[in-house]
């Protein structure tokens, strides 16, 4: 008996199915459309996975600006060959994170300021005030280690002031690697500073640091060294004063030094310019001083003629200059011809016409002497006659106001020193009618 369970049988149901003879099955749409929407996200994964994948290998690209510079830590260590892991400004390729990190640093030149390490304590009262007016008002009293700062000079006395330190980047690696960050950066250099300044002011005087003259160079080599030994990266250009200061205390002692300074240059610049215009007008410009306030060629021969003793061999040809120059009223020097004028010319030109009439005069004598001796030698007698007449004329002429007293021969003579009040009328007469016509 066959049991209709048995698989042999074509018509049990578990008999097994022929593929090849099976008619095919409908498509299920459903089906088809998950799988469509399936392959397209699928592809759409990709796409964004592709772009992730490139958006996260470009993000280790990073640009350097213009006094910048950065180096490329990898894993908290500072990559590349030595001499070429730092990178300037421009686009730089490197690994994304956190695989690779940058660390950009400023090369621009920076500056602090040092407005209290040597500054003293001001209340907030006192922010206001000057100087001046501090010490007007008499704040004195010692100077509080703990608030106050200070510098000693090298004189040994205390002074206050204000400084800028500039100072930039110069070694990148050794600022990333022992720094790093901007503000250590700054407390680093602010200590370096403060020594240096202290070291360099015990080398200057009070006065000078106190008017600016002092150069604080020392400070700024001080300073670097320390950065140096440090292994810091940092370079301090200049430390530069802004305020210099003196004890309140001491201000109005000194303010009474420097009057006395200004009053005593005010009268040397009053002596100079006296002691040029003296020269000038003495001995015009060869002996007028000069730009730069030295004496003139004249006055610096004059002086050194009158240094140069007289056993000195060079005292002569001194002089000789100096005669040659005051007869032709010019020196000549390297630097040109210098025109001696003023009072020396004044002089020397009053002597020649002097010398000039005298001669004239005793040429004139000469002449006359001459002649007259020719005319006692052509006849003594004559001669003698003549002058005897002529010495009376002159003798006796009334306008010479002559008096002729007559004494005899043994008598006595007595002479009254009073005038005669009739001839010394007579004579006031005579001066006034003399004066009278020569009005007219």
């Amino acid at each position: 008996m066959v049991s209709p369970d048995d698989p042999t049988q074509p018509d049990s149901p578990n008999a097994p199915i022929n593929v090849d003879s099976a008619p095919p099955a409908a498509p299920d749409p459903a089906a088809q459309s998950l799988s469509d929407a399936l392959r397209v996200a699928f592809m759409l994964l990709k796409i964004v996975m592709i772009i992730l994948i490139a958006v996260y290998l470009a993000s280790g690209t990073f640009t350097v600006d213009q006094q910048q510079a950065a180096v490329k830590l990898r894993f908290g260590k500072i990559v590349g060959e030595p001499g070429q892991r730092v990178f300037g400004p421009g686009t730089h390729l490197g690994l994304p994170l956190p695989f690779e990190s940058r660390v950009v640093v400023t090369t621009a030149p920076q500056s602090i300021s040092l407005n209290q390490a040597f500054f003293f304590e001001r209340g907030a009262e006192e922010m206001t005030k000057t100087d001046e007016e501090l010490a007007q008002e008499g704040r004195t009293g010692p100077l509080n280690p703990l608030t106050d700062g200070y510098l000693i000079t090298g004189d040994a006395n205390i002074v206050h002031g204000t400084f800028r330190v500039t100072f930039r980047v110069t070694d990148v690696e050794a600022y990333v690697r022992n720094l790093g960050d901007l503000a250590q950066a700054e407390s680093v250099t602010r200590t370096a500073a403060e020594r240096g300044l202290v070291h360099a002011a015990a080398t200057v005087e009070a006065d000078d640091f106190i008017a600016g003259r002092a150069r604080l160079s020392g400070a700024t080599d001080y300073a670097n060294r320390t950065l140096t030994d440090l292994r810091t990266g940092i370079t301090i250009d200049r430390i530069e004063v802004i305020r210099p200061a003196m004890p309140i205390a001491a201000r109005n002692a000194y303010n009474q030094v420097n009057n006395a300074e200004a009053e005593r240059a005010k009268a040397i610049e009053e002596a100079e310019r006296d002691r040029a215009r003296t020269l000038s007008n003495a001995g015009g410009p060869a002996a007028a001083p000069r730009s730069d306030r030295r004496d003139g060629p004249l006055t610096q021969l004059i002086n050194a003629y009158e240094a140069t003793p007289r056993t000195d061999p060079r005292r002569a040809d001194l002089e000789t200059r100096l005669n040659q120059a005051f007869r032709e009223l010019s020196l000549e020097t390297d630097r040109g011809s210098f025109v001696i004028g003023g009072e020396a010319a004044l002089i020397i030109e009053q002597a020649r016409s002097v010398r000039t009439n005298l001669a004239e005069g005793v040429t004139r004598e000469a002449e006359r002497f001459r002649q007259l001796n020719t005319a006692y030698q052509e006849n003594p007698k004559l001669f003698e006659q003549r002058f005897l007449q002529a010495a009376r004329r002159n003798f006796f002429n009334p306008e010479n106001f002559n008096e002729t007293f007559f004494v005899p021969r043994e008598s006595e003579l007595y002479l009254e020193i009073n005038r005669d009040p009739r001839i010394q009328k007579e004579r006031e007469r005579k001066q006034a009618e003399n004066l009278g016509v020569a009005d007219r």
